[in-house]
């Protein structure tokens, strides 16, 4: 497998302590991590919530097992690219039990839409989840980004939607002002 680009590579040290079932912090801060991408990924691919939270269960009960043997090899592959592998195969499996599950015929009555069940269903290999995937992604890694920051970059935001409020009173207050006005305020 050719190295695909990652934009937020996964740290090999956290990738090393899940190895260990017992190191319970490592494995919430994995879990933490990746849950909502494998998640969203799950609920865009037109899954319901419920499907949703089973193909997460599904999909960390996998890396589970295989990660005593998994061996991180950036020249290989990059563990994003494993990742998505694994929940693709678990989207997919719901995708298909969903086919199977016997449907009442739909009623021609006010209610129906009269197509059948598993005509509305989507498509697996019609969806793009290699798109969706980098879309949950970057997702996750802004939220990261943000719950890192915390008070300290509310703080922030507030201090600079302050300096951006003070900005524009001074650019009308320029305004009504005239031109000259204008250019000096730019000086300052």
């Amino acid at each position: 497998m050719r190295r695909t680009d990652d934009s937020l590579p996964t740290r090999p040290s956290l990738l090393r302590r899940v190895k260990n079932w017992d190191d319970q912090t490592s494995w919430r801060d994995f879990y933490e991590t990746y849950r909502r991408i494998v998640r969203g990924l799950a609920l865009k691919s037109g899954l319901s919530e419920a499907e949703a939270d089973d193909v997460v269960q599904d999909t960390f009960v996998e890396v589970a097992r295989r990660m005593p043997q998994f061996e991180y090899d950036p020249e290989r592959g990059s563990f994003k690219a494993w990742l998505l592998t694994l929940t693709r195969w678990r989207i997919v499996d719901h995708l298909r039990k969903r086919a199977r599950v016997p449907h009442a015929a739909p009623s021609s009555g006010a209610g129906g839409t009269g197509t059948r069940t598993i005509e509305r269903l989507p498509d697996p290999a019609a969806l793009n989840l290699d798109a969706l995937w980098d879309r949950e992604w970057e997702l996750n890694l802004s939220r990261a980004a943000l719950d890192l920051v915390g008070a300290a970059g509310a703080d922030a935001r507030l201090d600079l939607a302050a300096r951006g409020r003070r900005a524009r009173r001074e650019s009308r207050g320029a305004a009504r002002r005239g031109a000259g006005a204008r250019v000096d305020a730019r000086r300052r």
